[in-house]
């Protein structure tokens, strides 16, 4: 991970709040998509972690999957998201929320012809599952088998293809 882009935007207050200016925070990347942790829970006791991610075009998450630990949400800033999430299935714009339950089937991708930015909020948990993958998902396609592996290690599962 990096450090913020500019220290001068980015500080704590007096009572423990956290400031960060746009662009800031710890940056990370999973293939083409570029992840930025706003709060990596520190400031939420362990409870709510929030990112900014950035997704091009063709782009997205692995095939549809189940995190049996924590709930996941969306709320897409710019461009359109396709997600699937249980039994619902649709393209998102911006403003538009979508709230994915422990144990939800679930996957997303970016349909259109620029990129998506979206926040994503999630478990401490989750973000150190999507760091491990960073790891393994650098460029180009992933060695899946080391994805499952990280996977099953954070309580995560592969579905098979519908």
């Amino acid at each position: 991970m990096t450090a913020p882009r500019d220290p001068a935007r980015s500080r704590s207050t007096e009572t423990g709040a956290r400031v960060l200016g746009p662009g800031d925070g710890s940056t990370f990347g999973i293939g083409a998509m570029r992840l930025t942790v706003k709060e990596a829970g520190e400031r939420t006791a362990g409870q709510l972690v929030i990112v900014e991610m950035v997704v091009p075009p063709g782009a997205g998450s692995p095939p549809t999957h189940i995190h049996r630990q924590g709930a996941e949400s969306w709320y897409v800033l710019e461009g359109e998201l396709d997600l699937m999430a249980g039994n619902e299935q649709g393209r998102h714009g911006p403003g538009s929320f979508v709230m994915v339950p422990a144990g939800t089937p679930h996957r997303f991708t970016n349909p259109g012809t620029v990129p998506v930015r979206f926040l994503l909020t999630m478990t401490p948990h989750q973000l150190q599952f999507l760091e491990a993958v960073s790891q393994i998902w650098t460029a180009g396609p992933p060695d899946m088998t080391a994805v499952a592996a990280v996977m099953a290690r954070y309580d995560t599962e592969l579905l098979p293809p519908q």
